[in-house]
Formats: structure tokens, sequence, C-alpha cells
């Protein structure tokens, strides 16, 4: 069960033995680090995308990660009037909030795994700025940024690039985490998620990469094989307070490295949770990102039960990711 949402997960490794009579063999793109003709992502292709939002260049004024307006938004500052029918078995509002597209870079490339750890913490220093932009300017206490990698990522564009999503109301995982620390430090005076790093440092049958700051592991009930956690060692409720941008890039670019060793040009999804901003509850939480590969399907038990399936324990993934040179 996991310790935060409760959520249940069966580790049944027997499972990975079964015959499957749909696999298909992965599509590989063609290698290319330089500008692609068709990618509005790419440097030279800026007029792809929508006007800027922000950027950062380098010494010679080149950009080095650039900030664009999702060209179809799943929320905007301006949505459509909604045409749902309101009644108290039907609710429906707009769908108001900004969808933000960060590129990571100006070359092609698919993830992480290609980016220096320096490159990585410009990044990651934007992400901070867009989250204070979204709380500060546009009046939205809450946010998610995330990566899809991979068509099964959900991902319809190769470029490495993350996405941020701010909204006027907190997001139902987000909400439920947030309450579970509240209820955990009611009972027992500390932090749930810094007595999680205290269990998983001292016990180690999880723990994936270590530094400093900055720690991963397996998760104990992850929903996905190699499910990882990345969490500063300190505790801080919001991302927008992020320290030491170099120990978390490289923190997290090893979890990526060491998973692509096993999973082949992994699918996955990359999710930042952190604390909206004025909520009572916030101080009792701890930033974190979840590192989801999607190696397996979702299904009816899934779906029906909102119980998932992993097939290999979160100890055996630990040492197996931990034989992975990096």
């Amino acid at each position: 069960m996991d310790p935060v949402t409760g959520r249940r997960v069966l580790i049944a490794e027997g499972r990975a033995a079964r015959p499957n009579d749909f696999t298909t063999a992965p599509v590989e793109q063609p290698k290319s680090h330089g500008p692609l003709a068709n990618c509005p992502f790419c440097r030279g292709n800026e007029h792809q995308t929508p006007r800027e939002l922000a950027q950062r260049t380098d010494d010679q004024d080149n950009w080095q990660v650039r900030v664009v307006p999702n060209k179809y938004p799943a929320v905007s500052l301006e949505p459509p009037v909604c045409e749902s029918e309101s009644s108290e078995l039907h609710r429906g509002e707009v769908a108001a909030g900004t969808h933000e597209v960060i590129i990571d870079s100006p070359r092609h490339l698919r993830d992480w795994t290609e980016l220096p750890v320096d490159s990585i913490s410009e990044v990651l220093r934007v992400y901070a700025d867009r989250l204070r932009h979204a709380y500060e300017h546009l009046n939205l206490p809450a946010a998610l940024i995330f990566k899809n990698v991979g068509v099964q990522g959900g991902a319809s564009l190769e470029h490495v690039h993350t996405q941020m999503m701010a909204f006027p109301f907190v997001p139902e995982t987000l909400d439920q985490e947030l309450q579970a620390a509240v209820d955990y430090k009611s009972r027992n005076m500390k932090c749930l998620y810094c007595e999680i790093i205290a269990d998983e440092l001292t016990h180690r049958r999880r723990l994936v990469h270590e530094n400093d700051h900055y720690l991963a592991f397996c998760a104990y009930a992850g929903r996905q094989p190699y499910e990882s956690w990345i969490l500063p060692k300190k505790h801080a409720g919001s991302f927008t307070d992020f320290a030491e941008p170099a120990a978390l890039a490289e923190t997290l670019r090893a979890v990526i490295v060491r998973i692509s060793g096993i999973l082949p040009a992994p699918a996955y999804n990359l999710i930042l949770h952190t604390a909206p901003m004025g909520d009572p509850r916030s101080d009792t939480f701890h930033w974190h990102w979840e590192l989801i590969p999607r190696s397996t399907s979702l299904a009816g038990l899934e779906w029906g039960g909102g119980v998932f399936i992993n097939s290999i324990s979160p100890e055996r993934a630990a040492r197996t990711l931990l034989e992975i040179n990096i």
C-alpha cells in the first residue's frame, strides 16, 4: 500500500512471464541532434510555435531553454463557454488556467540522458520561474510540471520538452497527498515524507541514487516496474524554493540513465508534486518528483478497481538499477 495515498499495488513478479500475442517492436526514430525542418521545437523553427513567453540564452544570446504557450491547450486563461448543463447530478465549469511548453534544448534530443547536468540545471531553474509567474502574476495557486516521453508516455513530439499546467483549483491527487501529509503530521508531529526519506536511508533496500542534497529510490508501492521518487533531503514544501540545482539535475539524470540501461529508449512520465500557493496545508508537504516508466499497460483492474499490478518488487528493481553503470 502506498504510504502517502493508501493506493493499493499488487506485487506479482510471476506476471512478467505471461505470454503476449500483441508484442510489437519499438518504432526506431532516426538519430539526429541537428534541427529537423518539421520539428517546431528545433532552433530555426521558432516561427512554428506561438510567441515565446520566456527564454534563457547563452553568452552569444542564443536561446538554450524556451517557453511558449501550448498551441493546443487543455486549459486557457480565456476558456470557451462551457456547454455542459449544470445541475446537482451534472456539474460543468470552464477549464480555466494556463498551459505552457518548456523546450529543454534547441537541439533535437529525446530526453535528459542526452543533455549535460548544467543544461538540465538551467531547465530546472526555468521550472521554478514559471511556477512563480503562475502564482504571483496569474493568481493560479496550483500547478503540475510534467514530462511525457515516448508514445506510451503520451508524447506527441519527440523533441525534449516539458509541460506546465496551472489551475485555480488543487488537482485531486495533489489534494490527497496534502491531506495525507496533514493527517500524518497531526498524529506523529513529523513530516510524512521526511520519515520516508529517513527509512529509505536507514535500510537502503530501495535506494537508487544519493548525493548530499537529494535521493532517489524505487517507490515502495510503485504502479509500474522501476517507478522512482526523487526528493530533497531538506524539508521544503514548494519547488519554488528548491536549492542546489546541479545536485538535483545530477540525481534526475542518473535515474533516467539507469532506467534506460534496463529499458532501452523507455517511455515514461516525470511529474513534479509541489505545494500550492496559499494552501494552509503546504507547510506539511514535501515537494518531490515521481518518475513512472510506462513498460506495462493499464487494464481492467486498474481502471475498474484502482488497484495496480507491478511485476517487479521495488527491492529487486533497485538492485537491478544499481547494476547499471552511469
